[in-house]
C-alpha cells in the first residue's frame, strides 16, 4: 500500500514540479532491491541511519527489503521529504525516512530504523494501524515549516 501527501505546493526556487516525488520513488526502489545506484545522488550527498553517518549503501540500503506498507509526506517548498516504511519480513522493520533534495537529486538521506530488538517495537501492529489512517492531510490556513 502506498500514499503520497503534499504538504505545499512548490514554490522554492530551482525546484521543480514532482522533484521531490520522484526522488522518493527512486529512493523506495534503491531499498527494495538493494542497489543504490538507482538513486540521483548530489555531489557529497550524505546518508545517516540511526544518528550515524554512513557511507551510501552501507545499512539498510543495501539489503534488499519487501515494502509491506509506506506512505510519504512532500514539502516541495523546503524540498524535503518523509517517508514511513513498514516491513514484516523474517526481520521486520519500521523506518523513517527524511530526504533532502537539491536540484533534483537527493543530498541527504537520513534514517531512524527500529526493530524487534526496540523497545515496545511491534511491526505487524505499526503495519494495521497504519493502513487504517487516511492518507490526507490538511496543513492549518497559513502554517509554514518551523511555526508553531
Amino acid at each position: 500500500m502506498r500514499s503520497v501527501v503534499v504538504l505545499r505546493p512548490s514554490r522554492a526556487r530551482g525546484v521543480r514540479a514532482g522533484e521531490p516525488r520522484a526522488a522518493v520513488g527512486r529512493y523506495l526502489d534503491a531499498l527494495k532491491i538493494g542497489n543504490p545506484a538507482l538513486m540521483r545522488l548530489a555531489p557529497g550527498a550524505k546518508y545517516i541511519e540511526n544518528r550515524k553517518e554512513l557511507p551510501v549503501g552501507e545499512g539498510l540500503l543495501r539489503s534488499g527489503l519487501e515494502l509491506d506498507f509506506h506512505r510519504s509526506f512532500l514539502d516541495a517548498e523546503a524540498c524535503e521529504t518523509f517517508t514511513e516504511i513498514i516491513h514484516t519480513g523474517s526481520h521486520p522493520y519500521v523506518i523513517g525516512t527524511r530526504l533532502k533534495v537539491a536540484d533534483g537529486n537527493i543530498a541527504e538521506i537520513e534514517s531512524l530504523v527500529t526493530d524487534r530488538d526496540d523497545w515496545l517495537f511491534n511491526a505487524e501492529n505499526y503495519l494495521k494501524y497504519s493502513r487504517r489512517r487516511s492518507g490526507t492531510f490538511s496543513p492549518r490556513p497559513g502554517a509554514a515549516a518551523g511555526r508553531p
